[in-house]
């Protein structure tokens, strides 16, 4: 049995041919990389008569200008960290707002669901949008409310930035 040898220029050439094949995949490849943030790392909030203003920064943290969709979701899990607020008691709905527009949750297996418009955002540029959540008239009171928000790029079909928001309605009675 003999061992056919490659002549150098045939290395070379499939050398070149590897590397440019690695190079044109790097370029078309996309990381659909983003992050999601509630400014100053304020997550837990009481809503008072006024309700809660969480200011949310969306950062696009890939190679690509992407456009993401914000959607929301009311959660029944609990989410209260502090023993003092704990409850046992189910979590309540509450009205939501992105940027000052009013979202109609629907109700979808027994979670609510709402979408906001696309936005497209820059490469290694920032979105900024407030999420505000007001308390309807007639909601149980010392029990939480927990809202996934949650950026999905379009272009990408692996997961999506989210973060949680507690939210807190206190007895406003109570001194």
């Amino acid at each position: 049995m003999s061992i056919k040898k490659i002549p150098f220029f045939g290395k070379l050439l499939t050398c070149t041919f590897l590397f440019a094949f690695f190079i044109v995949s790097g370029v078309n490849a996309q990381s659909c990389d983003a992050t999601l943030i509630v400014e100053k790392n304020r997550n837990s909030k009481s809503a008072d008569e006024d309700g809660a203003v969480y200011d949310m920064v969306l950062t696009n943290t890939s190679s690509a200008s992407e456009s993401y969709t914000i959607a929301l979701k009311q959660l029944e899990e609990p989410c209260s960290n502090s023993v003092a607020y704990r409850t046992t008691k189910a979590n309540v709905n509450l009205d939501i707002a992105i940027n000052n527009k009013k979202i109609d949750v629907k109700n979808n297996n027994g979670r609510a669901v709402a979408s906001g418009d696309a936005v497209s955002v820059n490469p290694g540029q920032s979105y900024k949008f407030t999420v505000k959540v007001t308390v309807p008239k007639g909601t149980p009171t010392q029990r939480w409310s927990c809202i996934q928000v949650e950026a999905k790029s379009a272009s990408c079909k692996q997961g999506a930035a989210s973060t949680v928001l507690k939210v807190f309605v206190p007895d406003l009675n109570e001194g």
